[in-house]
This record gives structure tokens, sequence and C-alpha cells, in this order.
């Protein structure tokens, strides 16, 4: 039994179901199919990659930039940010002690970082030309964390769990676990966190309602990977060898994550028949 007062369900009513197996195979046609229908054209011309000269710094006087560009030129944005980590730090220390850790320690450089740099443009040239392609992750990824903090600790993780509980049934419940996760999944791209958050209280409710838990388990699972597929963070890398951006793999992610998406959900609506 788990903490939940659960029974231990083994991986072969999960993972290895034939249910689970049949869906796995069903993406895999679809795929095919998909790129298949999306590949270009025989006669297009293949383009060869050459890497983009290094960007000419044209400055603009202040009166000629638009908001947004006075935005990334601005150090009080800088400055902003720089102020709450520290505030935070702040707080740590009084409450925790001293206590020094990697995550400390990144914050407080990230700190130092937009402090000793006049605008966010600035900062982001500057981590550009010193860490390359992994400066999506070294920079976004705080932000994730964040996001994920406010998702958790305010509450919004449940109430929006709660939501899908609510419009569910015995049969419906996987499908909606499968699209409830995929939806948190966006604000909380964890899937350790994100199980810690909210699969407790998806668990208890197909309890409660009699749902079928191995189809539950699996339909989170699922849930908490399909929409990876439109935030791109595990190709960052590869993108950066291939000296290729986001936006040039994103229309082959977010058609995918569409016909996905329909694939996962019918077959949790077909199974809920059987």
């Amino acid at each position: 039994m788990t903490k939940l007062g659960l029974p231990v369900i083994p991986v072969s009513e999960t993972l290895y179901s034939w249910w689970n197996i049949l869906i796995t195979l069903a993406l895999a046609v679809g795929m095919m199919v998909l790129y298949k229908v999306m590949k270009p054209p025989a006669d297009e011309p293949i383009r060869e990659f050459i890497a983009p000269p290094e960007e000419v710094e044209v400055k603009k006087e202040v009166k000629d930039m638009v908001f947004a560009e006075k935005l990334d030129n601005s150090y009080a944005i800088n400055f902003v940010f720089a102020a709450v980590i520290l505030t935070y730090l702040g707080l740590n220390i009084q409450k925790m002690g001293f206590n020094l850790s990697l995550n400390i320690l990144a914050m407080l450089l990230l700190a130092l970082g937009l402090l000793l740099h006049s605008s966010p443009a600035k900062f982001v040239a500057a981590v550009s030309k010193a860490i390359g392609s992994t400066r999506g992750i070294i920079m976004q990824f705080p932000l994730y964390a964040g996001i994920s903090g406010i998702m958790t600790g305010s509450g919004m993780v449940n109430l929006m769990s709660s939501w899908f509980v609510a419009i569910s049934t015995q049969h419906s419940f996987p499908a909606w676990t499968f699209l409830s996760a995929g939806l948190v999944n966006v604000f909380v791209p964890s899937g350790g966190g994100q199980w810690i958050v909210q699969g407790p209280i998806m668990i208890k409710a197909a309890s409660v309602i009699d749902a079928d838990l191995p189809q539950t388990i699996m339909a989170f699972a699922w849930g908490d990977a399909w929409t990876n597929q439109v935030q791109p963070f595990w190709a960052l890398p590869l993108l950066g060898i291939a000296g290729l951006g986001a936006r040039d793999i994103m229309g082959y992610c977010v058609m995918w994550t569409i016909v996905s998406g329909l694939i996962i959900t019918g077959c949790f609506i077909l199974l809920s028949f059987l």
C-alpha cells in the first residue's frame, strides 16, 4: 500500500499494458503520416546552412525607440529583477541563516550580472557571447522555476486540477487527467515537481469516483510529456549545434502537439467504453 492508502500498481498494468502499447503504436503511425504530409516537395532546393555573420550593433536614440526597445535598453528593468532576487535572498538568510547552496549561489550571480549590465539587451548579449548555445537553458530555466513556485505556492495547480475533477465522470476521468496534466505542464515543466503537486490530487479523485487507476497514472504521464513538445528546451543544445533557432522547428512541434493530443485523447475516450 502507498502513503495514500492505495495499492501499488505494477508497470505491467501501466507502462507495459496492452492499451498503453496501443497508444504508442498509434502515435508512431500518426507521426509518420503527419510528417509525410508535411514533407517539402522533392524538387524544392536544399538550403545549405551558413553560419550568420556577427550582428553589427546599431545604436538608436531613445526618442527613436519603440516602447519594447526602451524596456530592452532600460537599466530599471535590470534593477527591479535584481532587487527582487536580493530581497528574497535577504529574507531567506534572515529566516534560515547563511545556508549557501548551488541554488542560492546561482541566484546571487544572476542578480549581480543584472546589476553590472546597463540593460536587459546588454545582459543577454553578454551571456550569448559567453556561453553560446546554452544561453537559453541557463537564462530561462530560473524564470521557469519561479513560475513553477508561484503556481504551486499560490494553489493554482490545485485549483486547476480540482476544476477538471469536477467536470469528470468515472469513465471520462483519464482523458480529463491527460488534458489537465498537459495544461499544468505548460507552467510547471518539471515532471517530478508536477507529480508531487498534482499527482496526489488526481489519484485521490480517481479512487473516490472509482476511475481506472492505471489509466489515470498513464494519462498524467502522457499529459506531462505532451506539451513539452511546444516548449522544446530539450532541443536547445541540439539547435545550438545545428545553428538553428526554436522558430525553425516550432511549426513541426505545434502540428505534432495538436495531432498527438487528438490521438491520445481519442484513445482514452475509446478505452472508457471498454
